[in-house]
């Protein structure tokens, strides 16, 4: 009988670390973003990126072209960037995704294609000029 609990105990840790694994369309999900293309930008750790992306971002998320999910510990900040009460903005604190290593300093446009977002770094924001 020990041997059998003691199998059904490593069953159960091993599908447990299997179902914590990280997802970007499951991070995504929860946070109730729907699109083709999520803009992604940290305020905490690009100090220059409000007067950078500031103006390119508002008429990103306006034109519904897509959607911006703002990173930054304080909500305060990240509404004084863009406004968050817009259908196509998002707010949520960085932990999660620099933990799991998907973000970096530089903001990241995910592009979903064949079902999953690809991450491409965004250094100009006149790309999301469309």
């Amino acid at each position: 009988m020990s041997k059998l609990k003691l199998f059904l105990l490593l069953t159960c840790c091993f599908s447990c670390s299997q179902n914590n694994e990280f997802s970007i369309n499951s991070y995504f999900d929860e946070l109730g973003i729907k699109g083709n293309e999520v803009f992604v930008i940290n305020l905490d750790g690009c100090s220059s990126c409000v007067s950078i992306y500031q103006s390119s971002v508002n008429s990103f998320s306006e034109d519904g072209h897509g959607k911006v999910l703002i990173l930054s510990s304080s909500r305060t900040k990240a509404n004084f960037f863009l406004k968050l009460s817009g259908p196509n903005v998002f707010w949520d604190r960085p932990f999660e995704l620099i933990e799991n290593s998907y973000y970096e300093e530089t903001p990241l446009l995910f592009i979903l294609e064949d079902g999953s977002f690809i991450a491409k770094p965004i250094t100009n924001p006149k790309i999301l000029d469309k």
